[in-house]
Formats: structure tokens, C-alpha cells, sequence
């Protein structure tokens, strides 16, 4: 099962104030695949960054794609960080058309209807 280490890539089902929560697709450490409990997985805002973050809803949105490096286990649940620059949203999709966002230096761009977002970009985004 995973453990402290292991890499988690998830889907966003709720972004807080406090932390987003999300729903694994798949977890590895060291190249090997690792079952997956039905546990609920969180970034608290204190771990998205290393800089300060006010709110999670920020850098998070419901149904981006994040990596996260487990790093807490509990009985309750799995903590995540993604404060390290190849960790956070791999893919993100437009809060107002939902078409996926297209990164152009540190901002997401939608080419459907021109909206601009924000998020914690990881290293490995998915449209450059």
C-alpha cells in the first residue's frame, strides 16, 4: 500500500479553503505501481507551496489532474505535498467552459473562450 514517498496522481473532486481533496487514479515509488486504499487523499494549503497560500481554491480547481508526494499516512486519511516544482496540476481545465487550459509562461490560457487562470503548475503540465 503507499507510503510516505510514494507518488499519487489524482484527480481534484473539492478545493477548500483549507485543502483540496483528491481522488487517486494511480500511486508508484521507485518505478513500482502501489495499490490504492479507499482513503481520502488531501493537500492541505500549507503543503502546496513554499511560500505562503491563503486559500487552496487558489491553486487548485475541481477536475484538474495533480501529482503529489505522499506524505503523511493516517488512519483518517492520506496528507499530499506538491511543494516541489515536478509536483501539482499536470492538466487543468477552464472553471468557465471547461476545455482544457493551455500553459504560456506561468499562466493557463483557454483557447475556447480566452480565460485566464492560476494554478500550482507542475514542471511536467500536460499543453505547453
Amino acid at each position: 500500500f503507499l507510503q510516505p514517498g510514494s507518488i499519487v496522481t489524482g484527480r481534484v473532486v473539492l478545493a477548500k479553503d483549507n485543502a483540496a481533496v483528491i481522488e487517486p487514479i494511480k500511486a508508484e515509488k521507485k518505478g513500482v505501481f502501489q495499490a490504492i486504499p479507499s482513503i481520502t487523499m488531501a493537500i492541505p494549503v500549507s503543503r502546496i507551496e513554499q511560500s505562503f497560500v491563503t486559500s487552496a481554491k487558489q491553486k487548485f480547481k475541481v477536475g484538474d489532474i495533480v501529482i503529489g508526494l505522499v506524505e503523511k499516512v493516517l488512519p483518517w486519511g492520506i496528507d499530499l505535498t506538491t511543494e516541489f516544482p515536478e509536483l501539482g496540476v499536470i492538466k487543468a481545465f477552464c472553471s468557465q467552459c471547461r476545455s482544457p487550459l493551455q500553459l504560456n509562461d506561468r499562466q493557463l490560457k483557454c483557447l475556447q473562450c480566452n480565460n485566464i487562470e492560476y494554478r500550482k503548475v507542475s514542471t511536467h503540465y500536460f499543453l505547453k
